[in-house]
């Protein structure tokens, strides 16, 4: 058996009557009871949800009013998807399981953990708010940053920590904890968690070459996958050594994202999508992946993005890290890859007409060769 222990508010929203309430008593399931508050963000009612022992904690926004006809399924859905992207093995979580066939609601109460339920709940509003709101925050990350917080109750120990020893003794590793979109913590939620596909702030590795470069000219980077599109173009045209001097968009699957401009909104504007608003995770999301990146719609340069692979997320990491390079990035301007492949071959000839006037446009001398990982990183340690 397992009791829901309600705010007053939360009474109030699900309509209980006192009739309904039962009389507090303690659960036989493995984590014990849960309590649960809400608070209003953004318009939505959000509700927060923490588990007694633990004080494992997440939060759902917009729960539907058709939904608190069967309100115990946001927990019970939610709790299963967390388990299984932590990967607990299904009898763990059978085991967690067991005793919520029977669900009662009762009023909170332990005067501390609805102190820590309080604090909890204020926290996740400043985060969310400081971080531009739901449409901007990983909400992902704030429920994992929220339970490594170490935690009064818990003898100074986080949740997570109380979790893992509540349930496994051999952990699985943290990032694979909980998903990245805010639209999957709510009520229709995935059962399973699909192989090599980024579930929270993980770090992507990107290979970005140069189409029709040959040899080839390519980097390698690692990036967060909550990085902005906008963002995501700084550290492409830091690696490969623009100077982000014209347009550029990128394109997946036919539908094109980039900077919204008052300039060029009447030719682009109604088939751009704003980069602002997107994340690389939301183009790649699963290993192998790609899109495309043009930069100087005159030159056309095009760049081929690869989802190399999907790593556990360092909190000390940085934003974006360039690991390996090949070959020097073109010069701008010089007329695209059919340009450039010129450019070489007129440089490398002393004896060609065109020679001295070339070098002379060049300004300085071209090693197309060249390449300085140390210097693409301080270029891109300047992202924010």
């Amino acid at each position: 058996m397992l009791q829901l222990r309600c705010t007053a508010k939360v009474i109030k929203t699900l309509g209980l009557k006192p009739q309904e309430l039962s009389e507090v008593s303690e659960s036989d399931t493995v984590l014990g009871n849960w309590y649960i508050n809400e608070f209003f963000l953004e318009r939505k009612k959000w509700f927060i949800f923490m588990n007694e022992k633990t004080l494992l904690s997440f939060v759902i926004p917009g729960i539907k009013k058709s939904n608190l006809k069967h309100f115990p399924d946001p927990l019970i859905k939610g709790l299963d998807q967390l388990l299984g992207l932590m990967e607990f093995d299904e009898q763990t979580i059978d085991k967690v399981f067991a005793g919520y066939d029977e669900i009662q609601y009762t009023k909170t109460a332990d005067k501390k953990i609805l102190g820590n339920l309080n604090e909890i709940t204020g926290l996740y509003k400043s985060i969310i708010q400081t971080e531009g709101g739901l449409s901007h925050v990983d909400l992902g990350a704030v429920i994992f940053s929220i339970n490594q917080f170490p935690q009064r109750n818990l003898d100074w120990k986080c949740a997570i920590d109380a979790i893992k020893k509540q349930l496994l003794a051999s952990p699985p590793s943290p990032s694979q904890m909980l998903k990245d979109s805010p639209d999957e913590l709510k009520v229709d939620l995935p059962q399973k968690k699909t192989k090599n596909v980024q579930v929270l702030r993980s770090i992507y590795q990107i290979k970005m070459t140069l189409t029709g470069s040959q040899p080839p000219i390519w980097r390698r980077v690692l990036v967060h996958s909550s990085i902005r599109l906008s963002q995501f173009h700084a550290v492409i045209q830091s690696s490969m050594g623009w100077f982000d001097c014209h347009l550029h968009q990128f394109e997946k699957e036919g539908i094109s994202y980039g900077m919204q401009d008052d300039e060029f909104g009447a030719d682009f504007g109604s088939e751009l999508n704003d980069e602002n608003s997107y994340k690389l995770s939301d183009l790649l999301k699963a290993e192998k992946e790609s899109m495309n990146y043009e930069y100087d719609f005159g030159d056309g340069w095009q760049h081929k993005i690869v989802l190399e692979k999907i790593l556990p997320f360092d909190a000390a990491s940085k934003l974006a890290t360039c690991i390996k390079g090949v070959r020097a990035c073109p010069p701008e301007d010089c007329g695209g890859i059919w340009g450039f492949q010129n450019l070489l071959e007129i440089i490398s000839n002393p004896s060609h007409p065109e020679h001295y006037d070339m070098l002379s446009w060049l300004d300085i001398p071209f090693d197309e060769k060249y390449f300085s990982l140390s210097e693409t990183n301080e270029l891109l340690a300047e992202i924010t």
